[in-house]
C-alpha cells in the first residue's frame, strides 16, 4: 500500500479522513491528527503566523476562521486501485484570547471539521489548543515574545483529527512595524509522539512561520504568509519534501471599528500528507490597540504655574483653541486658590486621558489644552500633539511636538517612544 497526496499544504486544521472506510483501509488508518498547521491566536495581525505583540488594552478578542482545502490531501494506492482518504475538507477554528497588562496573552482554539470529502464522511472535533504568550522586550520597531501551546486530546484519532495524546509547542517570535510595513517571524520546537502515516512520518518537529503585510490607514492590511514544520530525528532529513508540510497564503484583512473581516487563498508548497490548495475566510472582533508610539503620558500631573488660575466651566460647547502656530497662554487669572486650580487642572488632565482611551480625540484635545492653560507642563503638550495627530490635525500636532522637545528636553528613550508619531505629524 502506497501514499500519494496533493501538491500544496493542507488547510490549517485537523485534517479528517472521517468514518466509513473499507475494513482494509480502516485497519491501516494511523491514530494521529494530520494537522500540519495552526491558526494564530485571536487578535493577531496575521491568519497563520503568530505575533509577538500583546494589546495594550486589557480585554478579549474573538475569531471564527474558516478554510476549505481541495484536491487529494491523502490518497492511498493499493492493488486493484487506490482511493482518496481525504480529497477535500471544510474546517472551522473558533477562538478567543485575553490580553493582560500589555504583557501577557492567553488564548484558546477549538477546531471543528463539519465536512470531509473522499472515502469517509464523518465530522469531528479537533484537538483543543491552549496558548500563553509573554512579551519579553520591546524595541523601537519590534517586539520579542515567547509562546507556549498545548493541544489536548479532544479530537477523534480514528477520524484523523486527534493524536490521542498531548502535544506541546514552544515558540519564539519577533514581530513589529516600520512605517506602513508590519512583519513577524517565529520558530520553535513541537513535542509529539513519533508515528507513521502511510509511509510518511510525523513526530517531534521544528515549527516555523513568517509574514509581511502592508497597512493602509489602519484599515486594510494585505500581504503574504508562510507556515510549516519539519520533522526531526530518526534519520529524517530536515526540510525534506515528504516530512515538511508547508503552506503559502496571500491574505487581506479589513477593519471597521472592532470588526475585522479577512480572506485569502494559497497553494501548498510541499508534498507532505495533508497538503492541498486552500481558501480561507476570517471574521473577528478585535478592539483596536493604540498604535505603537501613540501612548500618551499618564503619570505626570501638571505642575503649579507662575500665575494662579481657576478652572473654566466645562460645558458641551468646545472652547476656543489657540492657533497651532501661536503659543498656548493662560487666561487672565481670577481669584482662586492655588490648590483649587491644581486640582482642577489635574481633573482635566485625567479626563483627557479617559477621552483619549475612548478614542474621543477632539474632546481629549480640548481637555489637555485647558489643563495646560491652567498648569503648563511639557507632558501635556505631548498629549495634545498625540491627540491632534489621532484626530488627523498633523500641522497642529507637529507644532506641539516641537514645543514639547524644547520645553521638556526629553530623554532619548522618551523621544524614541513617539518618534514615529513625530515623523508622521511633521512629514
Amino acid at each position: 500500500m502506497g501514499l500519494r497526496h496533493g501538491k500544496g499544504l493542507g488547510v490549517v486544521m485537523a485534517l479528517a479522513a472521517l468514518g466509513g472506510t473499507s475494513t482494509a483501509l480502516a485497519d491501516a488508518t494511523p491514530r494521529v491528527a494530520l494537522e500540519p498547521l495552526e491558526t494564530s491566536p485571536a487578535g493577531d495581525r496575521f491568519f497563520l503566523a503568530p505575533d509577538a505583540r500583546v494589546s495594550d488594552r486589557d480585554g478579549f478578542a474573538a475569531k471564527l476562521f474558516e478554510s476549505y482545502a481541495y484536491r487529494p490531501l491523502l490518497h492511498v494506492d493499493a492493488p486493484g486501485g487506490g482511493r482518496d482518504v481525504v480529497d477535500s475538507e471544510l474546517y472551522f477554528d473558533v477562538g478567543a484570547s485575553y490580553s493582560l497588562l500589555g504583557r501577557a496573552l492567553f488564548a484558546v482554539d477549538l477546531p471543528i471539521v463539519p465536512f470531509v470529502g473522499g472515502a469517509t464522511d464523518h465530522a469531528a472535533l479537533g484537538d483543543l489548543r491552549l496558548a500563553a504568550r509573554l512579551r519579553l522586550v520591546s524595541f523601537p520597531h519590534g517586539e520579542l515574545a515567547t509562546e507556549t501551546r498545548v493541544s489536548l486530546p479532544s479530537g477523534n484519532a480514528d477520524a484523523l483529527t486527534g493524536d490521542d495524546a498531548v502535544r506541546t509547542t514552544q515558540l519564539v517570535t519577533f514581530s513589529g512595524r516600520y512605517s506602513s510595513l508590519v512583519y513577524t517571524v517565529s520558530a520553535g520546537y513541537l513535542a509529539r509522539k513519533r508515528r507513521d502515516v502511510y509511509g510518511a512520518e510525523v513526530g517531534p518537529a521544528i515549527p516555523f512561520s513568517a509574514a509581511v503585510g502592508f497597512d493602509v490607514a489602519g484599515r486594510l492590511q494585505i500581504g503574504p504568509e508562510i507556515q510549516g514544520f519539519t520533522v526531526l530525528g530518526d534519520g529524517q532529513t530536515l526540510f525534506a519534501d515528504r516530512t515538511t508540510p508547508l503552506l503559502g497564503l496571500l491574505g487581506a484583512r479589513f477593519r471597521v471599528g472592532s470588526l475585522v473581516l479577512g480572506g485569502g487563498a494559497g497553494p501548498g508548497l510541499s508534498h507532505a500528507p495533508g497538503v492541498a490548495p486552500h481558501v480561507v475566510f476570517n471574521i473577528a472582533w478585535e478592539p483596536p490597540p493604540r498604535p505603537r508610539g501613540y501612548t500618551i503620558e499618564t503619570s505626570r500631573a501638571p505642575t503649579p504655574p507662575t500665575t494662579e488660575v481657576a478652572m473654566p466651566a466645562r460645558d458641551s460647547s468646545p472652547p476656543i483653541l489657540p492657533s497651532p502656530s501661536a503659543p498656548l497662554s493662560p487666561p487672565p487669572p481670577p481669584s482662586a486658590s492655588a490648590e483649587d486650580a491644581r486640582l482642577a487642572a489635574r481633573a482635566l488632565f485625567q479626563q483627557g486621558i479617559a477621552d483619549y482611551d475612548a478614542r474621543e480625540y477632539e474632546r481629549a484635545v480640548i481637555d489637555f489644552t485647558q489643563a495646560y492653560a491652567m498648569r503648563p507642563h511639557p507632558a501635556v503638550l505631548r498629549n495634545i500633539g498625540l491627540a491632534e495627530l489621532m484626530q488627523g490635525d498633523r500641522k497642529a500636532a507637529c507644532v506641539n511636538f516641537k514645543r514639547w522637545r524644547v520645553e521638556a528636553r526629553p530623554r532619548v528613550r522618551d523621544i524614541a517612544q513617539i518618534a514615529d508619531s513625530m515623523k508622521e505629524a511633521c512629514r
